[in-house]
């Protein structure tokens, strides 16, 4: 499939189940907010939406890979299962805030954040091949709480 759909097919199906399983509406937005990175996780309380994460439903995966990407997935870690996600946003920045269920563990995304460097790094392929891309403060409380912020500029995005 040249040049792929990314995640739009996705998004669409999100979009119907939406629309005719009778799922909730989305929750407005809620005003902008500046979060200053501490050790201050409390800051993100009343920022919405919030996403909640249902607990202990992470399976063990056993699948071929997708596309082209030949063999096969396994993976039984079942880690970084997520309990609560928070974005905030102001003028100059996007804020993420996430509490895990369990501490934080290595993960396999796009981009990833380098807690242990304060490092923003993407993928440069798989498996697990990662390039700089930009610096970042990460603050952890050393177990299952986590926040950063992102510039605009480093997510190719305009002021929300």
């Amino acid at each position: 499939m040249a040049g792929e759909h990314g995640d739009n097919y996705c998004y669409q199906l999100v979009h119907y189940i939406r629309r005719f399983q009778g799922m909730e509406s989305l929750e407005a937005l809620s005003p902008p907010k500046t979060i200053i990175i501490n050790q201050d996780f409390a800051q993100c309380h009343g920022v919405a939406p919030f996403y909640l994460g249902d607990l202990f439903d992470i399976p063990s995966r056993s699948h071929p890979r997708y596309g082209n990407q030949g063999g096969q997935f396994t993976d039984t870690t079942e880690t970084n299962h997520l309990a609560v996600m928070q974005v905030a946003r102001d003028t100059k920045f996007v804020y993420f805030y996430a509490r895990a269920r369990e501490p934080w563990d290595g993960v396999d995304f796009d981009y990833v954040v380098d807690i242990g460097t304060g490092e923003l790094r993407k993928s440069a392929g798989f498996p697990r091949q990662w390039e700089y891309y930009a610096s970042i403060k990460v603050v952890n409380n050393g177990n299952n709480e986590l926040h950063f912020s992102l510039l605009y500029q480093m997510l190719n995005i305009g002021v929300l």
